[in-house]
């Protein structure tokens, strides 16, 4: 990609270059402006012009890129944090059958850094749904350049939950206990059997009072109960009769903590 967009450049340069050279050598009229090679010059800026808008970090070829589970170039190996999206709005473009959207997000990084940066993307059709006001999304971002960020699609999930437990901590939505569970816990499921609000709002985080019968891996089950703020995002996850996935201490069964979507 990177050949290619400097191969672009270098074409348009030349193309220009000579063709205000014909026309000047020509004696720069009007007629030696609009005669000769303009068909060639102008052919070889347009193909040159769309190369570099499909090769450019906020190209479409990025965004196929990204679309596929992959990041771009410019942002691979990127630092991980968490946007919350403000807004989405339609480009108005649609790309294999995939709209192209500008999101506007809010980002924190896990150090406490926080700025607002854009990222244009492409989503399927089944993903707008996901695009709630408020939602958590997983991006990377580039510290020498904090206005654009890109969704991180291709983040070891270890990566992102750990961004997203600093943050949280931060905030005063996590306890700092809860992030011994889910780095030391063991993984397991549960059932929820209760669900109630405590009527603590925080940050449009809503307290959450879950009861729950937690898996063993002999295959009994337990009573647990784990009292968390939820995002409105991901309240339908905790929902009765649902199944969650969790980690919890093998030394202390009642210490758990929930692995919930992010968004």
């Amino acid at each position: 990609m990177r050949i290619l967009r400097a191969v672009s450049i270098v074409a348009i340069v030349v193309a220009v270059g000579w063709y205000v050279a014909g026309a000047l050598s020509a004696g720069g009229g009007l007629d030696a402006w609009f005669d000769g090679p303009i068909g060639v010059v102008l052919t070889v800026v347009i193909v040159a012009g769309v190369s570099l808008s499909i090769t450019s970090s906020r190209g479409v070829g990025s965004q196929l890129r990204t679309a596929r589970g992959r990041a771009t170039r410019d942002f691979a190996d990127a630092p991980v944090a968490i946007g919350t999206l403000v807004d989405a709005e339609h480009t108005g473009w649609t790309v294999n059958d995939m709209p192209q959207l500008d999101l506007l997000l809010d980002v924190e990084t896990p150090q406490g850094q926080r700025f607002r940066a854009e990222a244009r993307t492409l989503l399927a059709h089944h993903e707008l749904g996901q695009l709630t006001v408020g939602a958590h999304y997983p991006v990377r971002y580039r510290p020498e350049d904090l206005s654009t960020v890109e969704l991180a699609v291709d983040a070891d999930p270890d990566q992102i939950q750990a961004a997203f437990n600093a943050v949280m901590v931060r905030r005063g939505l996590t306890a700092p206990e809860a992030i011994e569970v889910a780095e030391r816990g063991v993984p397991t499921t549960g059932v929820v059997t209760a669900l109630l609000p405590t009527g603590r709002v925080r940050e449009d985080h809503t307290e959450m009072e879950v009861q729950l019968l937690v898996n063993r891996s002999d295959g009994s089950q337990y009573p647990a109960t784990k009292t968390s703020f939820v995002p409105q995002s991901a309240i339908a996850a905790v929902q009765v009769g649902r199944v969650v996935q969790m980690r919890v201490l093998p030394w202390d069964e009642q210490r758990i903590a929930l692995a919930l979507p992010v968004n």
